[in-house]
């Protein structure tokens, strides 16, 4: 039976997701294709009945499988130290949207602010993970890596996101900087985040279009991604601080973009 799995682990078509949080967003997905459920005996006592509640919305060609397994043979299904809370789902890989048509169809919608999360070579699963959440929790509009040089897809990454992935367009691009400057000929404004560059945070004027650029976690943006910015902007810290963490320094700066669209000033 374990061979089984970690034969499935390669399969092209499918995917892993594992952790209470992303688990049930996905069971909730209607865009989703769960194809087997995997819960240890304490985790089905305790979830049972909302797990239940969340299938019993769905149509029936598209529920899972479920299985009870013991929780050694569950912790030897994923890599060491994996937080799977007990539960995993494996589904069908969700079908990518073409960036081009999601920027026509933005630009042809009647929706007055459009907000975009681009990552600038964000290697750390976890991190990217933790920036789609905070992205989903503010209502950003889709998020941009490149197709090199980022995190795959894999259960690490989605079981940071908590959830995030289902609310989300995330796309992957080939040339970030060709990226940027197509969008500004649509009328965006790119904003790159900078550890002692550019405007102070609080200063930002928010167009109603715009990219919110994030660098990697240790040297920042390129020079080309920085030469594309319109504007580069910096939270001040303490000098003996040093500079925040990626993820962190995201949901700062997107609480200043989107946060009066939530009630907050």
């Amino acid at each position: 039976m374990l061979k089984n799995y970690e034969s499935s682990m390669s399969d092209l078509k499918s995917e892993w997701i594992y952790g209470l949080h992303a688990v049930l967003a996905s069971l909730s997905n209607p865009a989703r294709i769960p194809e087997e459920l995997l819960l240890t005996v304490e985790t089905k006592r305790k979830m049972e009945k909302k797990i239940q509640k969340i299938l019993n919305l769905r149509y029936a060609p598209h529920l899972p499988t479920i299985k009870t397994i013991e929780r050694k043979k569950f912790d030897k299904i994923f890599p060491p130290g994996a937080v799977h809370q007990g539960i995993a789902l494996r589904t069908k890989k969700s079908k990518e949207i073409n960036f081009s048509d999601f920027i026509k169809n933005m630009s042809d919608s009647d929706k007055e602010k459009i907000t975009i999360v681009a990552l600038d070579h964000v290697l750390d699963p976890r991190n990217a993970g933790a920036i789609i959440r905070t992205c989903a929790a503010f209502g950003v509009d889709a998020i941009i890596q490149t197709k090199d040089h980022a995190p795959k897809n894999s259960p690490e990454l989605i079981k940071a996101a908590a959830g995030g992935v289902e609310f989300l367009n995330i796309f992957r691009v080939v040339n970030l900087a060709n990226t940027l400057r197509q969008l500004k000929k649509l009328n965006f404004w790119c904003i790159g985040m900078s550890a002692n560059k550019g405007k102070k945070i609080s200063s930002l004027d928010t167009p109603n279009r715009l990219v919110l650029i994030a660098g990697s976690e240790e040297k920042g943006l390129r020079n080309l991604t920085e030469k594309n910015c319109d504007i580069l902007v910096n939270i001040p810290l303490k000098q003996n601080v040093g500079s925040l963490n990626v993820s962190v320094a995201t949901g700062i700066v997107l609480h200043k973009i989107k946060g009066k669209d939530f009630g907050n000033s």
